[in-house]
């Protein structure tokens, strides 16, 4: 798998790479480098961080990304995946990505609202549950499109950054200071998830109510109609 890299000098994505602090703002809000050891990792708890001639390689248990600087693409290898776990590994590196190119156009510290909810959905139908004309698929909008959505009773007007249905979206909201919201639906432990992360680097709080709505949302009727004895 091989994706394009923000459209940035080398000098600039290099530390955005390999630095803790420029990692916490796209990366992971825990993102440590511990030697030439970066956690949390892709496929494990940590990757192993190499600066090579042509750029940065980051390695883990089964999956080795390498970043071409010059070239302006990341490479990914990975071992013993099927075809839906490699689209899965390729919806998270593409939000990854998109949120690295969010990151470069502003220099603020970044606060994380992250949240994980189970969906015991297939994911075209978890997908169905987002992606009305208000919802935050925004409608299937192309991206680049000027869009309208709805989250915990709060309409937002909204850019998509990146649409790949049915297993990921982000978007740019300008009225929380430009936040970049992004969801991915995935593979959970025992069902499918969805983990929404909203990525603030302005002044604007942090909005509430939105694990709530989310998990409504995505509600498991199933357990419900179960009842105590299952």
């Amino acid at each position: 798998m091989r994706f394009p890299l923000p459209d940035a000098p080398p000098g600039l994505l290099l530390p955005a790479l390999t630095s803790p602090a420029a990692l916490c703002r796209w990366w992971d809000p825990d993102a440590e480098v511990v030697g030439a050891r970066l956690s949390p990792g892709l496929d494990g708890p940590t990757l192993a961080v190499r600066i090579t001639g042509e750029g940065v390689t980051w390695e883990g248990e089964s999956v080795r990304a390498r970043f071409d600087l010059a070239a302006g693409a990341v490479t990914l290898d990975a071992e013993g995946l099927d075809a839906d776990s490699r689209a899965d590994l390729a919806a998270g590196w593409e939000l990854a990505l998109a949120a690295l190119a969010w990151s470069l156009t502003d220099p603020r510290g970044v606060r994380w609202l992250r949240i994980d909810v189970p969906v015991a959905l297939a994911y075209a139908d978890a997908w169905s549950r987002i992606a009305g004309p208000e919802g935050l698929a925004g409608g299937g909008a192309p991206e680049g499109s000027a869009v309208r959505v709805r989250i915990a009773g709060t309409g937002y007007d909204a850019r998509v950054v990146l649409q790949r249905p049915p297993r990921a979206v982000s978007l740019v909201l300008p009225a929380l200071d430009g936040a970049l919201l992004r969801l991915q639906i995935g593979p959970g432990e025992s069902v499918n998830a969805a983990r929404l992360e909203l990525l603030l680097g302005g002044d604007a709080p942090l909005p509430d109510g939105w694990e709530p709505w989310l998990a409504k949302r995505f509600g498991m009727s199933w357990v419900a109609q179960l009842g105590e004895d299952g």
